[in-house]
């Protein structure tokens, strides 16, 4: 978490191995880890990692619109 104002670092959260995609959808981060071919949701008040959904394939970014997430892999 970064502080615009201030210009420091407030906080870091412990995510999967290499998080390559980021994206705020409501109250919750959504984090995408490459080498963990995860997606895992994150409180984005409290840090806690709420949910981790296994996808199965090398993943390379999330995205958020009309409140849904779209998740692009790279692989069939």
């Amino acid at each position: 978490q970064f502080d615009p104002a201030s210009g420091l670092l407030q906080r870091t959260l412990p995510v999967g191995g290499l998080p390559e995609g980021l994206v705020l959808l409501d109250d919750a981060l959504w984090v995408t880890s490459q080498v963990d071919a995860i997606l895992q949701r994150v409180d984005a008040g409290t840090g806690e990692t709420e949910l981790v959904i296994p996808i199965g394939h090398q993943l390379e970014d999330v995205a958020a619109a009309d409140a849904r997430l779209w998740v692009a892999v790279r692989g069939p």
